[in-house]
């Protein structure tokens, strides 16, 4: 579908799913994986560790009215350049960031994180992976030459059954950084989680009608829109009540700043 006319479409977001629209947004996310990017699945081994060193969400008491922190969490932001056919990288300034422009949406609070490890940003595949990122959204938008793209390292924890976690307690939501385009999860630790639970869903325009479900495994990868779809992550259940259950996760936001 040509881009000004995906443009045209966004206005009938609203209105009740015609089979034409709901062929549309069933294009506007694709399920892959690292090793079909071309980035080498050692990487998921490699970078495990840095997710024992991640800061607890100190927002999430308050947003969620937790006891105790569930989730730890870091982020960074990127430029990335394109000069002929290459891509180059610059990790930006630390920046408190807001994830919706309603009023009533419990993440529209400024949010400041610390900064993802340096071990991992200047890891080689590490910025393959956050390469082959910009390129999936260029191959949406051609005319793409720069891009800020949010990094966020995050991990969700729980020892009881009884009290799940999930990498989205506001539920069912759009990102709203008023990028085009995400990739919600690559998980890289998977510990303990039951079968059937952490449950990716991705949502049409309705929030009604459920395009695609899965517990995504290791290095697989969600690439959506974020401006038509929606989607949100089921509770993480343990399979045994006395060992610490993890999910980890890295997530990309996409922001245009240039074009040709």
């Amino acid at each position: 579908m040509a881009i000004n006319q995906r443009v045209s479409t966004w206005q009938d977001t609203q209105r009740e799913l015609s089979s034409e629209l709901l062929e549309f947004q069933k294009q506007l996310f694709t399920v892959t994986s690292l090793s079909e990017l071309g980035i080498n699945e050692a990487i998921l081994d490699e970078l495990v560790p840095s997710f024992d060193n991640l800061p607890a969400d100190k927002y999430d008491l308050e947003l969620y009215g937790w006891d105790e922190p569930k989730r730890f969490r870091a982020q960074t932001n990127a430029k990335v350049v394109l000069t002929g056919e290459t891509w180059s990288i610059e990790y930006l300034p630390q920046e408190a960031f807001t994830q919706s422009s309603a009023q009533d949406d419990q993440r529209a609070k400024p949010r400041l994180f610390e900064m993802i490890d340096p071990a991992v940003l200047h890891n080689a595949e590490f910025q393959k992976m956050i390469l082959a990122g910009a390129n999936m959204v260029k191959a949406q938008f051609p005319y793409v030459t720069q891009l800020k793209i949010g990094i966020h390292q995050m991990l969700i924890v729980t020892k009881d059954s009884r009290d799940p976690a999930t990498n989205s307690p506001e539920g069912m939501h759009q990102d709203g950084l008023n990028c085009p385009f995400i990739i919600s999860a690559i998980p890289f630790v998977l510990e303990d989680v039951q079968g059937g639970t952490a449950e990716s869903i991705i949502y049409a325009s309705d929030k009604t009608t459920e395009l695609w479900r899965g517990q995504l495994q290791r290095g697989q990868v969600i690439f959506m829109d974020d401006m038509y779809l929606w989607h949100t992550v089921t509770p993480m259940g343990s399979e045994h009540a006395d060992i610490l259950t993890r999910r980890g996760i890295f997530g990309f936001d996409f922001v245009i700043l240039d074009s040709m």
